[in-house]
This record gives structure tokens, C-alpha cells and sequence, in this order.
């Protein structure tokens, strides 16, 4: 999710039932919005707050909890919102509070992506992507031969779609098509990383430390500084894990001025219980020898 000037105190929870959802926006009067009223089975209703351009805005979501919890991405260009939820994303124009559009898609939803653009969103659901623009105008959709696991963005033109057992097709933006007319073929650095990344999600720490040097230099994103080695990384991990629930969603790869991999991630701490410390974008920088991670650095 991108941090948007006109844009604050975003609070996102769950509510008890549907009829106190309900009550809470009959509150908030012509500020606030549902979305998900043909939810099959409504199980869970969720409340996003948020003040923009000075209003008080409150979006409730009904749901059947096909899938995650809702996420979303904002276009600070166009003003707009999109939420995914169930097997939907949801359009809303904040400067109008008015819902625009909702898209069903194939599958059930689990990921937004904000092209850098700013008015186009990648929606990915379990049977693949689908492109849209901020209007809710859909222009394109992939199916994956498995079950979808995530995506990001190479450079500006190609999306990188993940799915069963680390296989991934390269996708122009631009048309939708497969570059390779079928599973395209990443550079090893490339996919190195992304394997990072899933292991760090997955807890996995044997086969996050096998993308690394045995001298890898890790930054203590806690407590400041580094750590040393693949022992120091499983330390800071370790002692992490017990305390916060990180997760990190690698957007997009490029190659900076030096040479070096830049990475844009989407990411999101929680405590253990679930409640949202920390929702941002920020930039891994790393240094590869011989394919492997031999250092990173942060940029915020």
C-alpha cells in the first residue's frame, strides 16, 4: 500500500455482525460506503476508516471469506481505492464517496498491485491476474496452470507471475500476453530472490539462508545495525518471530546506478495477535556475489 499525502489515519478492524456493521454507517450518513452485499454465506464484516481531503470516510465490507482478509491499493492520481474481497475487487472513487465499479474475478482474491503509473491495478486471485484501470475497467486476465502464489513487476513493461513450486510466467503489461508464448525463463539472480522472499513468509529459515553467502552483512531492521553470517541472520529472526508478525511482498525489480538489485516490497507487520503495526513501501537494496545475497540494505 503506498502512504498518500491527503490520506490519514487509516484504522482497519472487524466488526462483530452485520446488523452492528450496518449501524456504524448508518452513523457516518453520505461518508460511508458497503461492498460486498451479494456475498454468498456472509460470515465476516470488516470496517476500514479513513480521513481524505478532510472527511471522515468509513468503508464496510461484507463477506464470505473466500480466501484472506481484504486488502487494497491506493491511486493517489486518480483519487481511487481498490479493495479486493471474496472474489471481487472493489472501485471507490474517495473525492465522490461513491462505489464506482466491482469486478468479480475467477478465483478467490489475495493480492493488489499499484502499477507506477498510478492509474493502473494487478489484481491476483488463486487461478491467476487480471489488469484493470482505476475507472474498475477490466483489459486483460491470465489464467496460471496451477494454483497462483504472487507477482511483481520487472522493470516497466513485464509482470512476473508465480505459481505451484516456484514456476512463473513473464506477462507484457501492456496486452496481457506471455512474452515467451509460455513459462518464461528469469534471470537465476532474479529468482534467487524471489525465492528469499517466499521463505521468509513461508518461516522457512533453512531455505531463506541457502539464497545467501555464509558471510552475508543483514540489517537489524529492530534494534539498528547489522547482522553477520547465516548464525547472526537466524538469531535476528528468530528473536524477531517472537515478538511481530512481519510479512514482505516483493512489487517490483530493477537494477540501480551501481549495479546493485532494488527491490520495492509492500510490507506489513502485525503483532501476534493479528493487529496491524505497520503497513508501507519500502526499498531492499542488495549487493549479489555469485548469485547469492551478500548484503542488503534499506532504503525508506
Amino acid at each position: 500500500m503506498m502512504a498518500v499525502a491527503e490520506i490519514e489515519g487509516m484504522i482497519f478492524r472487524e466488526v462483530g455482525s452485520k446488523s452492528e456493521l450496518l449501524e456504524i454507517l448508518r452513523s457516518c450518513g453520505a461518508d460511508s460506503i458497503l461492498i460486498g452485499t451479494d456475498a454468498e454465506s456472509p460470515r465476516t464484516c470488516f470496517l476500514l476508516e479513513l480521513t481524505y481531503a478532510g472527511a471522515h470516510i468509513k468503508i464496510g465490507m461484507i463477506m464470505g471469506f473466500h480466501g484472506i482478509k481484504p486488502s487494497w491499493a491506493l491511486s493517489p492520481a486518480e483519487h481511487t481505492i481498490a479493495i479486493g474481497h471474496d472474489l471481487t475487487v472493489s472501485f471507490i472513487d474517495l473525492s465522490e464517496h461513491r462505489l464506482v465499479s466491482s469486478q468479480k474475478l475467477d478465483g478467490p482474491f489475495y493480492q493488489l498491485l499499484l502499477e507506477d503509473s498510478g492509474d493502473h491495478f494487478i489484481a491476483l486471485h488463486e487461478l491467476g491476474v487480471d489488469r484493470f484501470d482505476c475507472s474498475g475497467a477490466h483489459l486483460w486476465s491470465v489464467s496460471t496452470p496451477d494454483v497462483t502464489e504472487g507477482a511483481y513487476f520487472l522493470g516497466d513493461r513485464t509482470l512476473v507471475v508465480r505459481y505451484w513450486e516456484g514456476k512463473h510466467l513473464l506477462v507484457d503489461l501492456a496486452t496481457g500476453r506471455d512474452d515467451e508464448g509460455g513459462p518464461g525463463a528469469l534471470a537465476p539472480e532474479i529468482e534467487n530472490l524471489g525465492r528469499a522472499y517466499a521463505a521468509f513468509n513461508a518461516r522457512n529459515m533453512d531455505l531463506a539462508l541457502a539464497t545467501m553467502q555464509p558471510d552475508v552483512v543483514w540489517p537489524n531492521g529492530m534494534e539498528g545495525g547489522t547482522v553477520q553470517g547465516h548464525d547472526g541472520v537466524r538469531a535476528y529472526w528468530t528473536r524477531q518471530w517472537r515478538m511481530i508478525d512481519p510479512h514482505v511482498d516483493p512489487v517490483r525489480f530493477t537494477e540501480d546506478e551501481s549495479g546493485r538489485i532494488a527491490v520495492s516490497v509492500h510490507q506489513v507487520v502485525r503483532d501476534l495477535s493479528g493487529n496491524v503495526l505497520m503497513d508501507r513501501m519500502v526499498e531492499h537494496v542488495y549487493t549479489l556475489k555469485d548469485g547469492f545475497i551478500q548484503s542488503m540494505d534499506i532504503r525508506e
